[in-house]
């Protein structure tokens, strides 16, 4: 018996059907991630999503397979040692599967942020600069497709960041639920932005 799986259109149909909300409360969380774990990526369905940056190619890509205004299903392309930066999800949901390769996840916990901070967010979210706490790791994950393919994050879990420490590239897909429109990008020396 073959075990029940996806084809890319039928996650995509599935995400359609089950992910709806204003935030990360409202989604069913291993639910999603059990029907994320369901689909056996293919080349042939996802190579046309694969692109790369010609003009910096260590530069990390992120190509949208679909979005609506629920979730976003994004194919993300690491070449060898790129990494993202340290970023949070705001209100949405963040599932992270490897489909090609191998990447690391590094989770943080969600620091402090000074007053200064969180004054000029409110007057200007863009350009809002401050200071955190220390960021402190407290998971690392290995994502390949021969082992742990998948992960999950929100603010509440914390924030992270994803690495391709190998030297060939990795594909990942991200569903950001609600789409995440904007993020707190940290640095390792306690500035966010």
């Amino acid at each position: 018996l073959m075990p029940a799986a996806h084809t890319l259109r039928s996650l995509v149909d599935y995400l359609k059907a089950n992910v709806h909300g204003t935030d990360h409360t409202a989604h069913d969380v291993r639910a999603v991630s059990k029907e994320l774990e369901k689909w056996f990526p293919r080349p042939s369905e996802y190579s046309q999503y694969v692109r790369l940056d010609d003009a910096n190619p260590q530069k990390y890509t992120r190509n949208l397979i679909y979005g609506n205004e629920h979730f976003d299903c994004i194919l993300m392309c690491w070449p060898a040692g790129s990494m993202s930066s340290i970023h949070g999800h705001d209100k949405s949901s963040c599932w992270v599967n490897v489909v090609e390769g191998n990447v690391h996840e590094v989770q943080y916990a969600l620091p402090q942020l000074d007053k200064k901070f969180l004054e000029a967010e409110k007057n200007d979210p863009a350009s809002a600069v401050g200071h955190c706490g220390r960021l402190k790791v407290v998971n690392v994950a290995r994502l390949d497709t021969g082992g742990v393919v998948g992960t999950y994050a929100n603010n509440d879990v914390g924030i992270h960041r994803v690495e391709n420490r190998s030297d060939k590239l990795a594909c990942t897909v991200h569903i950001y639920a609600p789409p995440l429109r904007k993020m707190k990008i940290f640095n390792e020396d306690g500035r966010g932005h």
